[in-house]
């Protein structure tokens, strides 16, 4: 069993513990917050940027006065909350979550001013929420779609021998969420009787969450294969598009034939 956590100090914080908390619940310290943590407490501190307004990275864009905005803006934007947000805290657990739900102007990425601030400001919303929902506005968010191959995803098509793309249904298991190999609760890795790691999912699970991630393209298109983009607003589905009947999923758990694409989402 883990060892609990030792619990938060008590009493008025010293300026070095003030700094060291603040280099790690915001961009870093300045003399004005050390002062404010020392006034107010850990606790109060933190309950007061969980409640400041959200800083939206879309707005600062769309705000820039420039008439066609590049990832400069988006940059911008960027380092112009990094810096002086008000909502510190919101902001830092974005980067964290940036560096784990990653997406990129390189490679396979877009370098869409408008679909990188979007896809900050689903980070940066979901901050504080729980994983269920981030996963899931993740998924749907255009840009990640676009880095990751689901965005047009097409059901399999046997006279041609296609099968929809697995990157994602990969990605999500092995980056996201539980990782290649089972974990005991310290971490360590759960082993078989042969002391050889145990996977947390086979292909059969790539196949099937596959198969889920099929149809979903930007939304208000009126062509599958050559969409107008929008990364505004999450993907949408379109059925005919989307492969049909049941799936097997992570854990052998089943998916059923019959529901609507978002049901099995």
């Amino acid at each position: 069993t883990p060892t609990p956590a030792p619990p938060v100090a008590t009493g008025t914080p010293t300026p070095q513990d003030a700094g060291r908390f603040l280099s790690q619940a915001t961009f870093g310290a300045t003399d004005a917050l050390i002062t404010q943590v020392q006034q107010q407490g850990f606790d109060a501190f933190l309950n007061q940027q969980l409640t400041t307004p959200i800083s939206s990275h879309l707005a600062f864009v769309d705000n820039s006065g420039v008439a066609e905005p590049s990832i400069e803006q988006t940059m911008d934007a960027w380092w112009t909350y990094a810096i002086a947000a008000p909502d510190q805290l919101r902001q830092r657990v974005a980067l964290a979550l940036s560096e784990i739900l990653v997406v990129s102007t390189e490679g396979n990425g877009t370098d869409d001013p408008i679909a990188m601030s979007t896809y900050m400001d689903v980070l940066v919303r979901d901050a504080f929420g729980n994983f269920r929902q981030l996963l899931e506005d993740v998924t749907l968010n255009p840009a990640m779609g676009n880095y990751l191959d689901m965005l047009g995803n097409d059901k399999s098509d046997p006279d041609v021998g296609t099968h929809p793309n697995e990157n994602y249904a990969r990605e999500i298991m092995q980056l996201f969420s539980v990782g290649l190999y089972r974990l005991n609760l310290d971490g360590t890795l759960s082993l078989d009787g042969e002391g050889f790691p145990v996977p947390t999912y086979n292909q059969t699970a790539v196949t099937g969450l596959a198969a889920v991630f099929t149809g979903w393209n930007f939304s208000g298109i009126t062509n599958f294969y050559d969409p107008q983009e929008n990364y505004r607003v999450p993907m949408v589905n379109y059925p005919s598009f989307h492969e049909p009947g049941p799936k097997s999923i992570l854990s052998g758990v089943q998916i059923l034939g019959g529901q609507t694409p978002p049901q099995e989402l």
